[in-house]
């Protein structure tokens, strides 16, 4: 009886040894995805815990530059960038460097982060099939960005995009993810907030733009909401600025806000707004950071007006 009453007592602690073996375990690999997850993630006590502990688990995994995709010689990019500096399209030569509207067919491609896979992805494809001489390309991938090619290389994945599709338009959307610090392979890496980040991550994004110019693609970058959370709103403050900069270096690249569009009377985070008939609608999903079916709409239907401006578009 009393082995047996031993064994019954040790069962509960082999259990509970057990799951906290599994849980470092799937730290300890699945840190920098998890990561990934939170970053996005409405912040709180328990977020604010979950990033502190990973970024832990992350320094005593990862090695210096260990998952670093080599960047490729981007001297004659950097140099281009480095001259557009200061200089910006006017906007009525913007407006009017399409004489004629452009005329069908048009295959659009929608792509970016966690926006382009949910709400605002699924109504800005539904809205173009709603226009004749329309076909739809949806990529969208979760938890990525610009920051991080060694996690997600965007600029791999759009020219195996373009290559596959042929397309003439581009919905684009980033940023949810990327207000962080950027590694580099010196191992040192950018820190989130300073200059030398803003620039780094301005030539990426302006590298973007000039594969999508070109390939003669017409572009609508699209800026991120306002969020619940403060510290989350700066960051995406900050990357729409950037966003918007490079943006009007390019003729065939339009920048939309939605800062404004999703915010209440006093520019303030609200979950929801009026509709045309003054009832009240959900634009936000729970977590204060993304868009609820009809936030995504609001926006989409912006997107096709913009369009409209430099596109032949009738609906069926």
């Amino acid at each position: 009886m009393k082995d047996k009453k031993n064994n019954q007592d040790f069962g509960p602690i082999k259990s509970f040894i057990f799951l906290i073996a599994v849980f470092l375990i799937v730290s300890f690999c699945c840190a920098k995805k998890i990561s990934y997850w939170e970053q996005a993630s409405a912040k709180n006590y328990f977020s604010e815990f979950s990033m502190d502990y990973l970024d832990f688990i992350k320094s005593k995994t990862e090695q210096k530059n260990q998952d670093l995709i080599k960047i490729p010689n981007t001297g004659e990019i950097e140099t281009e960038y480095e001259s557009q500096i200061g200089q910006i399209i006017d906007p009525l030569e913007k407006k009017g460097f399409v004489e004629d509207k452009i005329k069908p067919p048009y295959k659009a491609l929608i792509i970016g982060d966690s926006f382009i896979v949910g709400s605002f992805g699924s109504e800005m494809e539904r809205e173009f099939l709603r226009y004749k001489d329309f076909e739809v390309v949806r990529f969208g991938k979760s938890s990525t960005g610009l920051s991080r090619p060694d996690y997600f290389d965007w600029n791999s994945q759009i020219t195996d995009l373009i290559a596959k599709n042929k397309p003439n338009v581009a919905i684009v959307m980033f940023g949810a993810n990327d207000g962080q610090n950027i590694p580099m392979q010196d191992g040192k890496g950018l820190v989130y907030g300073t200059q030398a980040w803003d620039e780094e991550y301005g030539k990426r994004v302006y590298k973007f733009l000039k594969i999508l110019k070109d390939n003669n693609i017409f572009v609508v970058w699209v800026g991120n909401p306002i969020a619940r959370e403060d510290s989350y709103s700066e960051k995406m403050s900050r990357l729409n600025r950037i966003f918007e900069k490079e943006s009007f270096k390019f003729l065939n690249c339009k920048y939309i806000s939605t800062w404004e569009m999703l915010a209440d009377g006093n520019g303030l985070y609200t979950d929801y707004l009026p509709d045309l008939n003054g009832q009240q609608r959900l634009v936000r999903a729970s977590d204060g950071i993304h868009v609820s079916a009809i936030g995504g709409k609001m926006i989409a239907q912006k997107v096709i007006f913009e369009l409209s401006q430099f596109f032949e578009m009738n609906l069926k």
